[in-house]
């Protein structure tokens, strides 16, 4: 098959046809032995079917193409200047780097905004992942775009550079970086919502008793007397020695809703060391967290102390005490003779008249060489920020906790009296010598009292309230180091890149990646194709062209005609390489 041309066709665009004949070309295909596309056809005939018969059906086939005037093909014409084309380079690339910008900068926002929060929710948890993908999704998408712009432009540079064969010249590699997070869950705060809580019952003391080793003592028997409650007290305030560890400044009280555990801290002094108090917990349904809340309970203290005058050494019931400076005296009654270094606390649960919450406490503290007696009182409050009755304290849980410390559960046996007493050695917390102070002898019994009502928050059973009912939260995990390391790399790295790029293409005339920019680049090649080819894959085509009797071996991107003053033309064949292309009228 052969190409031939219609009489009214021109043959050279340089010598304008006449006006009849100079739009269109029609263009016929025949057979010819002498066609020197017939042998690519046959190669390329099984690809490109047009019927049963591939080659015998484009005999008939009529190409009718457009042909431009002179005027027109001028009007092609392009100067280019290297300073021209390097600042169109950079704008474009910095606008792309504006973009990754402004999606680092969103990226960066998101992550610090939710680092700040304490705890998040499910709700919370869900916003966040929507925007850190959706960010972190563009920017992937803006990095792979960026990344392909460089490389569209840096190919040409890549072509000028050496002769390549035709499989590579359309080969681009791409990177895509990736930013990586976690989120945990929280172990300091928990989320809240509106439901069931469970709130410790603060209406009195309750004896903690194992009904399976014990089921004859249960909750309207012997376990719930006065007795084993005035019992259960003291133990609680016992309990409380383990959290000597566990008291600090009330100024670092945990804010409402942070996650209580066993190490948190539970009791909290003033600054003036004038009071002690206690948060309040609230439970989950499951029992499986527990949390501060905002409301507290204090004990606070009043007492007097007294220079023992007689029967300072812990050996008779009967002691005297002075008075006063101007030397009264009056005699006092020790239930129990310890002996020396010893503190006795005594106390009558049914005469504690001194107020709401309060009980008297009485001690003696044995010395060889100057004892003491104190006569303090000790309240317990109301709950502070109480909302619903199930969070005040009972009368008789206040009373018994401010007593606890001289708690046994029975009066002194074989006297008509109802005043109970413990002893602890000098050696002890609790018995240690306050040697007259008598603000430190009402710190030991404030803490012993608090403690008592701090471990009853932790031990009473609980009460099922509408509230705000804990849950187990999530925090974002975020190592800034690295964050700030791969955020400054990506924006670094691209900057870089694209800067580089513009100035190694700059050195070579940089075409636009429209198809028929880059199609009018290519015609020298594929116009050998003539008809055939046309639904081939590109590897096959260069296959056929570089196994040609003629075919091409290595090509190059170049200048033909490199010579100031005069017209360049761009090629894309086997021509001599150029290092730089010249600035100047391109056609």
């Amino acid at each position: 098959m052969g190409w031939e041309h219609d009489e009214a066709t021109p043959t050279n665009l340089q010598t304008p046809p006449s006006q009849d004949e100079s739009k269109i070309t029609i263009c016929r295909l025949s057979r010819s032995k002498t066609n020197p596309y017939q042998d690519h056809t046959k190669a390329l005939g099984s690809q490109h079917r047009l019927s049963r018969r591939p080659v015998d059906a484009l005999e008939d086939l009529e190409i009718h193409l457009p042909v431009l005037t002179d005027k027109e093909l001028r009007s092609l014409d392009t100067e280019w200047h290297p300073s021209t084309q390097v600042r169109k380079l950079l704008v474009k690339g910095l606008l792309r780097w504006l973009v990754a910008a402004m999606l680092v900068s969103v990226i960066y926002c998101v992550l610090y905004s939710f680092h700040k929060k304490p705890v998040m929710d499910d709700k919370s948890k869900k916003v966040f992942n929507l925007l850190i993908i959706g960010a972190s999704l563009a920017l992937g998408l803006n990095i792979a775009s960026s990344l392909k712009g460089m490389a569209v432009d840096f190919r040409w540079w890549l072509l000028a550079h050496k002769k390549r064969p035709l499989r590579e010249v359309a080969q681009v590699g791409l990177a895509i970086l990736g930013l990586t997070f976690s989120v945990e869950s929280q172990s300091t705060v928990a989320t809240t919502r509106n439901g069931t809580v469970q709130t410790p019952d603060l209406s009195q003391i309750y004896p903690e008793v194992n009904s399976q080793i014990y089921p004859e003592l249960n909750s309207t028997t012997n376990s719930q007397t006065i007795g084993a409650r005035q019992y259960a007290a003291n133990n609680f305030g016992i309990i409380a020695l383990s959290f000597r560890n566990n008291w600090t400044d009330s100024k670092e009280m945990p804010q409402p809703e942070t996650l209580w555990t066993p190490v948190s801290n539970i009791i909290f002094y003033a600054t003036d060391l004038e009071s002690l108090q206690t948060v309040v917990l609230d439970f989950s349904s499951d029992y499986q967290i527990a949390i501060f809340t905002n409301r507290t309970i204090n004990s606070t203290w009043s007492c007097k102390s007294y220079i023992v005058l007689d029967g300072g050494n812990g050996s008779s019931h009967d002691v005297q005490i002075l008075l006063n400076t101007n030397k009264s005296t009056t005699s006092k009654y020790v239930p129990i003779t310890a002996g020396l270094d010893q503190a006795t606390f005594m106390t009558d649960p049914d005469n504690n008249d001194c107020g709401s919450g309060c009980s008297t406490v009485e001690v003696f503290e044995s010395s060889a060489t100057q004892a003491w007696w104190y006569t303090c009182n000790i309240t317990i409050s109301n709950t502070t920020n109480a909302m619903r009755p199930e969070h005040f304290v009972g009368q008789n849980l206040a009373k018994m906790a401010a007593s606890a410390i001289a708690l046994q559960g029975y009066g002194i046996i074989g006297q008509n009296t109802t005043t109970q007493h413990q002893y602890y050695p000098a050696a002890s917390h609790y018995g240690y010598p306050a040697s007259g102070n008598s603000a430190a002898m009402g710190r030991v019994i404030g803490y012993f009292a608090i403690g008592a009502v701090a471990a009853a928050i932790r031990n009473n059973p609980n009460l099922a309230v509408p509230g705000n009912e804990p849950g187990q939260g999530v925090a974002l995990s975020v190592d800034w180091m690295y964050v700030h390391l791969i955020l400054i790399f990506m924006l670094g790295g691209q900057f870089f890149l694209f800067i580089v790029s513009c100035l190694v293409s700059n050195m070579v005339v940089v075409k636009d990646d429209s198809p028929i920019s880059v199609a009018r680049l290519l015609r020298p090649i594929v116009e050998r194709l003539g008809n055939a080819g046309g639904a081939a894959s590109g590897k096959k085509i260069c296959e056929v062209l570089s196994k040609a009797e003629e075919g091409l071996g290595r090509v190059g991107y170049t200048v033909v005609h490199p010579v100031a003053g005069r017209r360049h033309h761009l090629v894309l064949g086997d021509h001599k390489m150029l290092r730089a292309f010249p600035p100047g009228y391109y056609n």
